[in-house]
């Protein structure tokens, strides 16, 4: 299970919501944008050091966050 976060320019961390696989995550956050008017013309991923993954998509002050939730469905 994945739990996607957006983070806004305040800093302020929502959640968008959980899925069961990152491309769910990546669907709804392609959704996000298009609601929000946004063009990405790139996605660029990096490991944060908690064990999220950060999802820049091109705006210098606005992010998506993946988090790997641990339970028994999940392998890792």
């Amino acid at each position: 299970m994945y739990r996607l976060y957006f983070e806004n320019s305040n800093g302020v961390l929502r959640i968008l919501g959980d899925y069961k696989t990152i491309e769910e995550c990546l669907a709804h956050m392609r959704q996000f944008l298009e609601e929000h008017n946004f063009t990405s013309y790139y996605t660029r991923t990096i490991r944060c050091p908690d064990g999220k993954i950060m999802l820049d998509v091109g705006s210098w002050s606005e992010f998506f966050y993946i988090e790997v939730l641990e339970n028994e469905d999940n392998e890792n």
